[in-house]
């Protein structure tokens, strides 16, 4: 898995899992079913998927690899991405729990990191973690930091905003819908673009600026904003059918960008610096 020192490590991710499973060096293989070993798995899966929608995107399945990689000056992202797809079975662009679990079982079958059924257990000794102590270690600590060093508000935060289990829009599958950051003294909220299936944004009682990361998400319905320094109404590209939207107490000066959300029909705008009513012609509803 190393490379010569002037290239990157080509990275497999499905075997990073694998291989991150063997035992440490005090426990034998013989310890170890396959049960045990899906139950390993799927728990990886589950801190991995920070959105909660039991899928695993490109970008969470990649700053795993990154995490596992990291002692060894990183991972080709190329072959990365080659992998990724492959395991994408169903075409969907996300990995289900799954096609990552079987694939996983697979390889480890394979290495003989675990005892199937039926076969004399052979002892294994290795130095490396196993899941259970990266989960702990790598993914919660990474977690647990409010704001990442990009800037980006920490999946923590989000992941304890979320609420509400339902049906996706197009009712593909289960998400949590609802998504309340308020009062949390964030000054953005970059980050949120992989919350893709919330229909309901609470953002108020923050510092925020700007809204522009909005724009990833193409299905919310309702947005509330209050009491932060925005000074631009709706600067974020247009969601399918956004129908209430409450920016009270901020620094709006002008009302724009509505005619790009028809579907408007409750727009709150009280306590701002706006100087005359303008911009709303087109939408019927409001």
């Amino acid at each position: 898995m190393l490379a010569a020192p002037d290239q990157e490590p080509v990275v497999n991710f499905p075997d990073v899992i694998a291989e991150s499973a063997e035992l440490p060096e005090e426990v034998e293989a013989s310890t170890v079913t396959e049960a045990d070993f899906r139950a390993e798995i799927v728990n990886v899966f589950k801190s991995l998927d920070m959105d909660r929608n039991n899928v695993l995107d490109h970008e969470e399945c990649r700053e795993f690899v990154a995490a596992v990689m990291k002692p060894l000056g990183g991972y080709d992202a190329n072959a990365f991405r080659a992998t990724y797809d492959a395991i994408d079975k169903n075409d969907d662009g996300l990995i289900q729990q799954e096609e990552l679990v079987e694939r996983v079982v697979e390889l480890g079958r394979g290495k003989g990191l675990f005892t199937s059924e039926g076969m004399t257990p052979t002892p294994i000794k290795s130095s490396k973690t196993t899941l259970s102590n990266f989960r702990k270690t790598s993914i919660r600590s990474a977690a647990e930091t409010d704001v990442t060093p990009a800037g980006q508000v920490s999946r923590q935060i989000f992941k304890e905003g979320l609420s509400c289990l339902g049906k996706t829009f197009n009712n593909a599958r289960h998400a949590y819908l609802k998504l309340n950051i308020s009062n949390r003294a964030l000054d953005t909220v970059s980050g949120i673009q992989k919350f893709r299936y919330v229909i309901d944004i609470d953002v108020s009682d923050n510092n925020l600026t700007t809204l522009e990361p909005l724009s990833a998400i193409k299905h919310f319905i309702k947005l509330n904003a209050r009491n932060n320094q925005l000074t631009t109404l709706l600067d974020f590209d247009p969601p399918a059918n956004l129908e209430i939207a409450d920016y009270t107490c901020n620094k709006i000066q002008k009302i724009e960008n509505c005619e790009l959300n028809p579907y408007l029909k409750k727009l709150y705008l009280d306590e701002n610096e706006i100087g005359r009513i303008e911009g709303l012609s087109t939408n019927k509803s409001l």
